[in-house]
């Protein structure tokens, strides 16, 4: 099991890779609350949570991009059990923290 360090740690390594055939910059980090009520999304923001077994995702192109290829680029030795694409972000929640952290690490 990882900790919270190890974690941030895999993020800051996997934030700002490159995805999809343009090559876009990916924005990766632990997903704040559970994304539904907007109006306290600066406040969660502002706030050091503890790591989740969804990962936030930021910054492919829309246009060129299924929900397949982020399912198949994120699935790393990770079970996903939910992909959730809005437009140009998306939510790829894990079986687990563990699960989260492990796929997160293979990639970077």
């Amino acid at each position: 099991m990882g900790s919270k360090d190890d974690g941030d740690d895999l993020i800051k390594e996997f934030d700002g890779t490159t995805f999809g055939s343009r090559q876009r910059r990916l924005r990766v980090e632990w997903a704040k609350g559970d994304g539904r009520v907007k109006k306290r999304e600066d406040s969660r923001r502002s706030q050091n949570m503890d790591p989740s077994d969804t990962v936030f995702v930021v910054g492919f192109d829309p246009s060129l991009t299924k929900d397949d290829d982020l399912r198949d680029y994120f699935s790393g030795s990770g079970r996903i059990v939910r992909l959730d694409v809005r437009g140009t972000f998306a939510f790829i929640q894990y079986g687990s923290v563990e699960d989260a952290t492990e796929a997160i690490k293979k990639l970077s």
